[in-house]
């Protein structure tokens, strides 16, 4: 059995042996080779380093062995063979951890390599496990399996960041990663981007506040789970686009600003979705979609720039469009609501009805174009118009405008089972009306 014996230093070695580590280098003993600090080494004299760093390779990222604290922005661009271990006595940055800052692959080809080298340059987080606080938090084109390391990570600091968009959560092209495990503590978030990142399945494991200032959810084919999005109350911004969301339950508390939902090949019920308070809702492309949101139960949209467009949604049955608006326009001060900007429903080749309650009196541009399927089309309480576009609706044969005073630009037309009469009382400063049922009786 081998013995082995501790031996304590003598008195007099021990400060030598300090001394030495401090100038960086250290001599194990007779027959040793001595270990230097790596070259340009950051924090020999301080654990703090004052302003932004850019690291290019793996020296670069040596040179910051020790370092705990950076004031400014850590910017890691992509490089083969990425390790992150030198990072490991790292606690906080207060500008933005950017991890694989740097361009894409110049070509659709290099782009489609399963991986590419250029894309899949850092596969671990491990040397990020004493980070407790950044401004905002940046992946790009990475193949981490996972969010682990970070698990001490308590804070993207959008008080005292020098970050430009302070609490953002950007995550750009990752690979491998399918959820958020690790980042459950992870207090100030602001903004949430995630684009292009195919194996995101969840947001599981963010933890979400009641106020964003935006939530982009681009290009995420198999993300499915947004129930950490419950909390949510207000964003400004929202955008969910190429995703496999199935329905908007999780988002039913949910107001925002601007509401867009592009592209979701299976997405079916959006009904569960509140938008309470909105300058913008785009619901376009979503090819199951059948159930939008009740808007005629309370909505309100405001602003001077209001737009509504439900477009290309195969599968959509049926549009109530909101019971009021408030655009706050001085030319209807006698009416507290009713005047949009912009509507435009087209291309819902299974869309039947298009109905507005009470509450709609003015628009400056509202456009019907190219459902196959209408039937009918409900403006009842509208009183008037900028342009009013009706074309190329092959079934419609109703169009309810009693109140309708005036439009400036009307256009009715290729619409064969329609009858143009219901406008013969519309004042219009230029119309044109062919390829309805009128003309089709005309000899």
């Amino acid at each position: 059995m081998a013995h082995f014996s501790r031996q304590l230093l003598h008195p007099v070695v021990l400060p030598l042996l300090l001394a030495s580590c401090a100038r960086g280098e250290v001599d194990l003993g007779q027959g040793t080779t001595a270990v230097a600090a790596p070259r340009g080494a950051r924090c020999l004299n301080s654990t703090v380093i004052d302003g932004a760093l850019v690291v290019h390779d793996q020296d670069e990222l040596a040179a910051l062995a020790g370092c705990e604290e950076i004031h400014g922005d850590l910017y890691v661009r992509t490089f083969q063979g990425a390790d992150l271990t030198p990072l490991s006595a790292l606690r906080r940055v207060e500008g933005a951890l950017r991890l694989g800052e740097g361009p894409r692959p110049a070509t659709a080809e290099e782009q489609q390599q399963e991986p590419s080298d250029a894309l899949r340059w850092l596969t671990s987080l491990a040397g990020l496990e004493s980070l407790e606080s950044v401004g905002s938090l940046m992946l790009s084109y990475t193949s981490v399996p996972d969010l682990r390391p970070l698990s001490h990570l308590r804070s993207l600091d959008s008080d005292h960041t020098q970050a430009p968009l302070a609490g953002q959560l950007m995550l750009v092209d990752t690979r491998g990663l399918r959820d958020f495990t690790g980042l459950e503590r992870v207090a100030g978030l602001r903004f949430l981007n995630l684009y292009d990142n195919p194996d995101l399945e969840s947001l599981d494991g963010l933890n979400v506040p009641p106020r964003l200032d935006g939530v982009f959810l681009e290009g995420n084919p198999t993300l499915s789970q947004i129930d950490a999005l419950a909390a949510l109350e207000f964003v400004d911004t929202f955008t969910l686009d190429r995703t496999s969301v199935a329905n908007l339950d999780a988002l039913s508390g949910l107001n925002a600003q601007s509401m867009q939902l592009f592209q979701n090949s299976k997405l079916v019920d959006a009904s569960g979705l509140n938008v309470g308070i909105t300058t913008k809702l785009i619901i376009g492309g979503n090819p199951l979609l059948k159930a939008l949101p009740d808007l005629s139960n309370g909505v309100v949209l405001t602003g001077p720039d209001l737009d509504v467009e439900i477009l290309d949604n195969d599968a959509l049955e049926s549009v109530t469009l909101p019971a009021s608006w408030n655009g706050g326009l001085d030319d209807l001060e006698s009416e507290p609501y009713g005047r949009v900007s912009r509507i435009d429903i087209s291309g819902n080749q299974a869309l039947v009805s298009i109905r507005s309650p009470v509450g709609f009196v003015a628009a400056t541009s509202f456009s019907v174009l190219q459902n196959d399927s209408l039937t009918e089309i409900d403006l009842s309480s509208f009183k008037t118009f900028t342009n009013l576009t009706i074309d190329q609706n092959p079934a419609l044969r109703k169009v309810d405008v009693p109140a309708l005073q005036t439009v400036d630009t009307l256009v009715v037309t290729n619409n064969p089972r329609l009858s143009s009469a219901a406008f013969g009382a519309v004042r219009t400063f230029a119309s044109t009306m062919n390829g309805n049922a009128d003309d089709a009786l005309m000899p």
